[in-house]
C-alpha cells in the first residue's frame, strides 16, 4: 500500500504539471494584451509545482541524488554546529541532512528515511550526527563523513529532545527557495493562478 502511494506522487506531480502547462500555453496567445502576465504567471505556476513535488519526492526517498548535491535550504530550523565549527542543517521538506564548513561552504548532503515527515538532529557523542524522526520514532546515527553506524528505534517523547537553533537563513540562491519551503513553493502557485485569472480578466475588459 506504501508502495503504491509512493508512486502515485510522481504519476500526479507528472499530470499535474502537464496540464498547467497546456492552459499556460492556450492562455498564452501571441499579440494578445498582457501576454507578459500570462509567462510570468505561468514561470511563477510552474517553479512552484516543481518546488513542492521535488521536495515531496525527496522526503519519500524517490529522489535520489550523489552526497555532492546542495538540496535548497533556505530557511531552517534546527542547525548544529559540531565542536570543529562544521554546520550540520536538517532540511525537513525534503528529507535530507547537510553538513556546512564554517563559513557555510557545502561539504556533502544525505538522504533520511523520516518518511516524509519532521526529524531533529542531536549532537550527544563527538563528531557523531544523531538524527531523529517523528515518524517511525527512528534514532539514525552517523559520521561527519556521512557514514550510517547505528540504527534503532526510540522510546521518549519526539519533542522531549534538544533541538539546534531556533530559525536560521542558510545562503540560497534566490530561484531556489521554492524547492526548500512548501508555503513558499504553494504560495508561487497561488500567486501565478490570480495572475492568469487576473490576465484574462483584464483582456475581457472593454478598452477605454
Amino acid at each position: 500500500m506504501g508502495s503504491l502511494f509512493g508512486w502515485t506522487v510522481p504519476v500526479f506531480a507528472v499530470i499535474w504539471i502537464a496540464l498547467a502547462i497546456r492552459r499556460i500555453s492556450r492562455q498564452s496567445k501571441r499579440g494578445e494584451r498582457f501576454n507578459w502576465l500570462v509567462w510570468v504567471s505561468g514561470f511563477f505556476i510552474v517553479l512552484g509545482a516543481a518546488g513542492f513535488f521535488g521536495a515531496a519526492l525527496s522526503s519519500l526517498g524517490m529522489v535520489k541524488v550523489s552526497p555532492s548535491f546542495e538540496w535548497p535550504p533556505g530557511y531552517v530550523k534546527g542547525v548544529v554546529t559540531l565542536s570543529n565549527g562544521v554546520r550540520v542543517v536538517p532540511l525537513e521538506p525534503s528529507g535530507r541532512v547537510q553538513v556546512y564548513g564554517p563559513n557555510w561552504q557545502y561539504l556533502r548532503g544525505w538522504q533520511v528515511a523520516a518518511e516524509g515527515g519532521p526529524l531533529k538532529i542531536v549532537t550527544s557523542q563527538p563528531e557523531k550526527i544523531e538524527v531523529y524522526t517523528l515518524r517511525g520514532s527512528h534514532h539514525f546515527t552517523y559520521s561527519e563523513a556521512g557514514q550510517l553506524l547505528a540504527s534503532e528505534t526510540y522510546t521518549q517523547p519526539y519533542d522531549s529532545m534538544l533541538n539546534g537553533e531556533p530559525w536560521r537563513v542558510v545562503p540560497t540562491f534566490p530561484l531556489l527557495w521554492p524547492f526548500s519551503s512548501p508555503f513558499l513553493s504553494v504560495g508561487l502557485v497561488v500567486i501565478g493562478g490570480v495572475g492568469l485569472r487576473l490576465s484574462k480578466w483584464l483582456r475581457n475588459r472593454p478598452s477605454m
